[in-house]
């Protein structure tokens, strides 16, 4: 009898998934649930782009650990913060958007691929490992409503000075 509720529990869940939209969360969902990623949340909110993946339209996103962030230099994340450095800031988010879908598979198709910058990023692969302009995607394919996120062990620094920290 409870195999049969819980079998129509989940004919009810998917059906109602699929009927008000809810098949999968969205990107911001999926970086905040992720729980690895949290430097990297705090800089789309504060660059503005955070919004911009509530859109129907899809993405790939470079999304960093939140140990690589403990990498740069002290106190060049907190001066992404402030006004004056709000070019870097966003000069830092946008080199780790894409503004089309790239999984795996197509990903060792492709030797580079393009941001929402138009930033060239090379693409490598080596047996199973894939990179993005030198950085290992550890782990790849995670699905989103309106994208894909590949979580990876660098930080694409194009146009981003990490010494000054004024």
């Amino acid at each position: 009898m409870k195999l049969i509720m819980f079998k129509q529990f989940i004919v009810i869940f998917l059906l109602s998934s699929v009927v008000f939209g809810y098949a999968q969360p969205s990107i911001p969902m999926v970086l905040s649930a992720q729980g690895r990623h949290n430097t990297f949340v705090g800089l789309l909110k504060a660059s503005g782009y955070w919004d911009t993946f509530e859109t129907k339209r899809e993405y790939t996103i470079l999304a960093p650990n939140d140990d690589e962030f403990l990498k740069l230099p002290p106190g060049f994340i907190a001066s992404l913060y402030k006004p004056a450095n709000k070019q870097k800031l966003y000069n830092l988010v946008k080199a780790h958007i894409i503004p089309e879908i790239h999984d795996i598979n197509n990903l060792r198709t492709v030797s580079e691929i393009k941001t929402i910058s138009d930033y060239s990023l090379k693409v490598e692969h080596q047996g199973r490992d894939m990179y993005v302009n030198g950085k290992h995607i550890t782990h790849g394919d995670i699905r989103a409503r309106n994208g894909i996120i590949h979580s990876i062990g660098g930080i694409i620094l194009i146009n981003v000075d990490t010494t000054a920290t004024k």
